[in-house]
């Protein structure tokens, strides 16, 4: 192996690995994450979101997502900092204020791709009011509305959520704008009233 080869490894290898923990710091806080922004914004006032059932019911897992989190976000910067630090020879002395860069871009990305759940839950939210006001016109007034509303978003996502396609419901919800109610077949809700 030539001295260009090896360089182009050790790039490659520093580089590779970093890349590896950016992309797990996107899937985390998009797909696991998602949870710590719904009780932000229902501390906020949006008291109708839904925090799916693996969240509520297990403080374990909600301790273990925060640390979870703040351990992929460091890991995502040291990485990144270390490769820079260990491939430019010139930046060597400057590689630790490059953290503060770092920590900024990670903290970047960590809110764009917490945010996707939620905002999906608020446009499911908002097309099932709008659902709601078109069928029902004028027989409920706006306290009425906001609260049938709420109820049925939650229904809908609870009953989503039980069957493990709580993602899967919400994504399909918000992009076709269509409340799939037909999605369960009268046998699943056989089943599910036989087992309870």
């Amino acid at each position: 192996m030539t001295h260009e080869q090896g360089i182009i490894l050790r790039w490659v290898g520093y580089f590779g690995v970093t890349l590896i923990f950016w992309f797990g710091l996107f899937f985390w806080s998009r797909y696991v994450a998602y949870p710590l922004e719904l009780k932000k914004r229902i501390k906020k006032g949006k008291s109708w979101m839904y925090i799916p059932l693996w969240w509520k019911e297990s403080s374990v897992r909600q301790n273990w997502t925060r640390v979870g989190t703040v351990f992929i976000v460091l890991l995502a910067v040291c990485s990144a900092v270390i490769s820079l630090w260990h491939n430019i020879s010139q930046i060597a002395p400057v590689a630790p204020f490059l953290a503060l860069p770092f920590a900024f871009l990670a903290w970047f990305l960590f809110r764009k791709s917490v945010a996707y759940v939620p905002n999906l839950e608020v446009d499911c939210y908002y097309f099932l009011n709008g659902q709601l006001a078109k069928d029902y016109e004028h027989a409920f007034s706006e306290t009425e509305l906001k609260n049938r509303t709420t109820w049925k978003f939650n229904y809908l996502l609870l009953k989503a959520d039980k069957r493990h396609r709580f993602l899967k419901y919400v994504k399909a919800m918000a992009v076709s704008g269509k409340v799939r109610e037909e999605e369960w077949s009268e046998e699943e809700e056989k089943n599910e009233s036989g087992s309870l």
